[in-house]
């Protein structure tokens, strides 16, 4: 059982398979992200990367600390919120892709067409970032699976 706020949030089978859900939306975002990098959709590859950061992210504060991960795009933020020591690869790689949620999609914040500030060799340096934190997140929702089992 954990305290919150006023709440009590006990981890439950549906909490299990929640995590699972969030994880194989992140795994299929990533597939994506893959498809749009050889489509030489640089920008589109590059969210779709932030994505899947973001909900592996969502995924493991919800399987660490078995409370719901907070309603944000901020992967800063979920990173400091999964429960777990982050290593300073893992760390670097969010502060990396964290300004992509919003500059790989609209042109006032990518000071023009989001497509023309992205290449292959950004969009590829990226997708590998998420790589390594999704990685990261499987590996900690792993651990906490076997810990509890």
């Amino acid at each position: 059982m954990v305290h919150s706020p006023g709440v009590i949030v006990l981890y439950t089978l549906g909490m299990r398979a929640e995590v699972s859900h969030w994880m194989e939306s992140a795994q299929a975002d990533r597939d994506v992200a893959g498809t749009l990098l050889r489509a030489r959709r640089f920008s589109h590859a590059v969210f779709m990367a932030h994505q899947a950061v973001e909900k592996a992210l969502k995924a493991t504060v919800l399987a660490v600390t078995r409370e719901y991960p907070p309603m944000t795009h901020n992967l800063r933020l979920l990173t400091e919120r999964a429960g777990a020591p982050v290593p300073a690869a893992v760390a670097s790689a969010v502060l990396r892709l964290g300004p992509h949620y919003t500059a790989s999609r609209y042109p006032d914040a990518a000071d023009g067409a989001p497509e023309s500030s992205y290449n292959r060799e950004i969009a590829r340096a990226l997708l590998k970032d998420s790589d390594l934190v999704l990685g990261w997140a499987t590996g900690l929702i792993s651990r906490e699976a076997g810990d509890r089992t």
